[in-house]
């Protein structure tokens, strides 16, 4: 009985064991590993293999995901060159056409790991040879084809020209050529290199149609052919230039002006309406001669290039006026921020300043009105300097303070020049502070008033000090300005006070205060009001019939020039504004009192540039009207009147920036 219990207890633990009976079932196994990837894509040579270049996508079912992709080199299995396996991807781009078969290998990460092979055949294609250049660029008569740059950004010369032709597909390199399309040729002038350039100036014009072929390096060669256009025309009609406008003349005074215009050269000018007397028009587009009548003249101009093409017509007009410039001999060094003084002899001392190497310069040279030359010094300053002031003294000699050196630094020495000797000085003293941009003033006992200015640091100065024409030194005033400034204007009244206007402040803007100096205390304090303007870089003038000052242009607190003009009344210590303003605004010009009472201002600088008008002020009416131009534009120079009652102006800075050595006269 026994026997048949435990053996039947054998057969059930069996049976439990193999069917699950009484619990859990053992996993199936996985099923097989199978590569499932369909096709791979023709691939393109030299193009990013797959659609839109991502590549050819392997895929497999089957074992333990995740798989890994394998392939190797062997005998009949070969990645096309380019191509790589990375991951599961096929991507690259292939660089050799043919057929290429590869077995690639996934591995599936069960443990063992089980394997599976498939073979792949890609197939690399050329891709058909095309011209993509879709069309030419115009081209100009007398101009090289196509000027672009050699890089997008920066662009500078040299420029690159030509055309390169464009194509793709096949193998390359490529060959280019040309044949004539519909009866016409490549555009005289042009080439077709076998590189593909399409260079040249062209010479005639007209629409040329050209049949462009491209061979490529595969054996047998393909060939793609296309036919563009080419259309050579003439470049732009001349463009007569508005600015700078013709300059006003004077009266049987030289004048010499010529038109310009854009355009190919050369350029013929020709003229319509009525002429100032003496004056007479070249095809060349000067206007020169002596007027021998006042008045304005409007006339036309029209420029014709060599091409027959001419401009729009374009009108001036040519005023002319009783008085004006002519130039002069020249000085023996270009100059700018300089100084002129006129001798008791009536000579004219001309000392420092920058010249042509932008440096400050320790040359003089004295101007002979009767000989209307202009020769150096028998010696040099003591030193070189600019931006410095020089006043004529009671004893004919000329005091020379401050400035700035050839090496820019701003300097505390003074000297003096003896017209006699021809000869330069120093004082015995220095002057108590450093100073350039300052003023200097000739007081009533003979005494030289130095105010503001900048400091060794660029710092405006509201200190003063007076040279004492007896001692040769210089002693601090008891007083100080209310403000420090430089590039202002010092004007001596008629009560022997000095009047201080506008300049720069400690802020670097212009500013609208004044002061007024009293020799008798030696302290400043304000008038009654401020300008009506800020102002610096301006110009203020003594007029002894009234006893006003004449206060002109400038800088204003935007650091524009100025066109308005005001009189200080000393009686009631007030500014007014005139009744008219400059027909152009400016600033570093120069404001001469005449001989009759009215006002010349010459030349300066607006935001154009130097200028080369002059104007006229009446003071008795506040009003300003033109008068002859500059026979060269200019700022930063010196205009001081003669003995004789003409005007000489002396060097400043011309229309191409640079130091002139050029004088003038206005007579």
């Amino acid at each position: 009985m026994k026997r048949l219990f435990w053996l039947g207890f054998s057969i059930c633990a069996a049976a439990l064991l193999n069917s699950g009976c009484g619990g859990s079932s053992p996993p199936p196994p996985p099923p097989a590993l199978l590569i499932t990837s369909g096709t791979p894509p023709q691939a393109t040579l030299r193009t990013p293999y797959g659609g839109g270049g991502v590549g050819f996508a392997l895929t497999a079912t089957g074992g333990v995901s995740p798989y890994s992709w394998t392939w190797a080199p062997a005998t009949g299995s070969a990645l096309p060159p380019g191509l790589t396996l990375a991951g599961s991807m096929i991507s690259g781009t292939p660089s050799t056409a043919g057929t290429f078969t590869v077995v690639v290998t996934v591995t599936d990460s069960e443990s063992p790991a089980k394997h599976s092979d498939g073979n792949y055949t890609i197939e690399v294609v050329l891709a058909p040879l095309t011209i993509t250049t879709a069309s030419l660029r115009n081209g100009t008569v007398g101009l090289r084809y196509n000027p672009h740059c050699r890089t997008v950004f920066p662009c500078r010369p040299p420029l690159a020209y030509g055309l390169q032709m464009q194509a793709s597909g096949g193998i390359t390199p490529y060959t280019w050529s040309w044949a004539a399309a519909s009866g016409s040729a490549l555009p005289p002038g042009f080439s077709l290199s076998t590189s593909g350039l399409l260079d040249g100036t062209p010479t005639t014009i007209g629409t040329y149609n050209l049949l462009f072929t491209v061979t490529d390096a595969q054996s047998p060669a393909a060939q793609a052919t296309t036919n563009l256009s080419l259309t050579v025309v003439y470049p732009p009609p001349p463009a007569i230039n508005t600015a700078p406008a013709p300059p006003a003349g004077a009266v049987n005074l030289p004048y010499a002006f010529t038109f310009t215009a854009s355009g190919t050269v050369p350029i013929v000018w020709s003229e319509t309406g009525a002429l100032p007397s003496g004056l007479a028009f070249g095809t060349d587009g000067s206007l020169t001669g002596k007027p021998k009548a006042t008045g304005s003249f409007p006339i036309t101009l029209v420029a014709q290039d060599k091409y027959g093409q001419n401009s729009a017509p374009q009108d001036f007009t040519i005023q002319v006026f009783p008085h004006g410039f002519a130039a002069t001999g020249s000085m023996g060094t270009p100059r700018q921020s300089h100084t002129a003084t006129l001798l008791q002899n009536g000579k004219l001392l001309v000392a420092g300043g920058i010249d042509d190497s932008g440096a400050a310069t320790a040359t003089a040279e004295i101007f002979d009105p009767a000989a209307g030359t202009f020769t150096p010094t028998s010696g040099s300053m003591t030193t070189s300097r600019y931006a410095h002031t020089a006043t004529l003294l009671s004893n004919g000699k000329v005091l020379l303070t401050g400035g700035a050196d050839a090496t820019g630094t701003a300097i505390a020495t003074a000297e003096l020049f003896d017209p006699g000797a021809g000869t330069f000085t120093a004082t015995t003293g220095n002057m108590t502070t450093i100073r350039y941009l300052h003023t200097a003033t000739l007081l009533a006992n003979g005494n030289v008033l130095l105010v503001g200015g900048l400091d060794g640091n660029g710092s405006n100065i509201a200190s003063a000090e007076v040279f004492d024409a007896a001692t040769g030194t210089f002693t601090a005033t008891s007083g100080s300005m209310s403000t420090g400034r430089s590039s202002h204007a010092a004007t001596l009244l008629a009560s022997g006070k000095v009047l201080i206007t506008g300049g720069l402040d400690s802020t670097g803007l212009a500013t609208a205060t004044a002061e007024v100096f009293d020799p008798a205390t030696g302290t400043f304090s304000p008038p009654t009001g401020n300008m009506a303007a800020t102002r610096a870089y301006h110009t203020a003038t003594f007029l002894p019939a009234s006893g006003k000052v004449l206060v002109i242009g400038g800088q204003d607190a935007t650091s524009a020039p100025s066109a308005t003009g005001e009189l200080f009344d000393p009686n009631a210590g007030t500014f007014t504004s005139t009744t008219g303003v400059l027909g152009t605004a400016r600033q570093r010009h120069m404001a001469t009192l005449l001989t009759d009472g009215t006002v010349l201002v010459t030349g300066g600088l607006d935001i154009n540039g130097a200028l080369q008008s002059a104007e006229l002020c009446d003071p008795s009416g506040g009003t300003f009207s033109l008068t002859g131009s500059l026979t060269s534009a200019r700022y930063s120079h010196t205009a001081t009147i003669l003995t004789n009652g003409r005007v000489l102006v002396t060097g400043g800075v011309g229309s191409q920036g640079a130091p002139l050595a050029t004088a003038e006269l206005y007579q």
